[in-house]
């Protein structure tokens, strides 16, 4: 008997055509022997809204949302929140209907990448979990290479969302919303206190109150590993000889900092998607660890 085979993605977090990654699916599920019946679930409507905001954005050279970010402060509304709001009453429809059909025939679920099944309600292990648990014969599998998802390595890691600012006026506040669209985007959302405290202290510390002053270049990448999130930061000037802040140290499990190949500073933080005090990785290089703190008022362990 053909097994019976499904591909699930989510349109939000797809960086090429939905019909791209479909015919990816299909010609990965024929490979290892069956048709492919595709999921997909559509883009939220406040993913929709936001999506045109940054459109426009980049239409008027990035006049935009700094100026949604000076109305949000006054107003004192928190976008990250607001966004996460419209999130949540939203109802995974295509994934309900391939539950489903996996109740019913089991079967194997083709997906882009991990990340497609975060922000579904519960976390992706408890996901697979209730997967395994419907038929014994229902698996999930990972497309070959990387569509917005990664292999199970943590050296290779997929993009979040990529964006520049200049180290003026309001450079945090726009660094705080686009980080926080692409991290609700990737269902990270929990990680989002701590991305804004790490943004906060090395976007920050590059903003200049002098308009003739020669302003930094900052270059914000989020890039997703099996384990972890990492804030890739290039700035076009050379801060090399500075020390990472306290900041950094006490949010980011491991960091590094060195001169970049095309010249100017990159920085590297890394969160731990999981555990927040251990490292799954031996460190290389410049990479630190961070060091794990004992509960208030416990002694030593046994």
């Amino acid at each position: 008997m053909t097994e019976h085979m499904y591909g699930y993605m989510r349109l939000a977090l797809l960086r090429n055509t939905a019909g791209e990654v479909e015919e990816r699916i299909g010609r990965f599920g024929a490979e290892i022997g069956g048709h492919v019946r595709v999921f997909a679930e559509p883009l939220p409507p406040i993913d929709a809204l936001w999506a045109l905001v940054v459109g426009a954005d980049r239409f008027f050279g990035g006049q935009l949302m700094p100026a949604i970010g000076t109305v949000a402060g006054r107003q004192g509304t928190d976008i990250r929140i607001l966004l996460d709001a419209g999130r949540r009453g939203v109802i995974p429809v295509a994934w309900r209907a391939l539950l489903l059909e996996l109740r019913r025939s089991g079967g194997s679920v083709i997906v882009p990448g991990p990340e497609h099944l975060d922000g579904l309600s519960v976390s992706r292990s408890s996901l697979l979990q209730q997967l395994s648990s419907l038929r014994p014969d229902v698996r999930v599998l990972y497309l070959p290479g990387s569509e917005g998802g990664m292999p199970p390595t943590e050296l290779i890691s997929a993009l979040v969302g990529e964006f520049r600012v200049k180290a003026f006026a309001t450079a945090v506040e726009v660094s705080l919303l686009k980080a926080c669209w692409y991290l609700s985007r990737a269902g990270l959302s929990y990680l989002a206190e701590d991305v804004e405290s790490v943004l906060r202290e090395l976007v920050g510390s590059r903003v200049s109150t002098q308009p003739l002053d020669v302003l930094d270049e900052i270059r914000i990448r989020l890039l997703r590993t099996a384990r972890a999130l990492v804030l890739d930061i290039h700035e076009s000037e050379n801060h090399t000889a500075e020390p990472v802040s306290d900041v950094v140290r006490q949010r980011c499990s491991r960091w590094s900092r060195r001169d970049s190949a095309t010249g100017g500073t990159l920085t590297w933080c890394e969160l731990s998607l999981g555990d927040r005090g251990t490292i799954q990785l031996a460190g290389s290089g410049a990479w630190r660890r961070r060091t794990a703190v004992s509960p208030v008022g416990g002694g030593a362990g046994p």
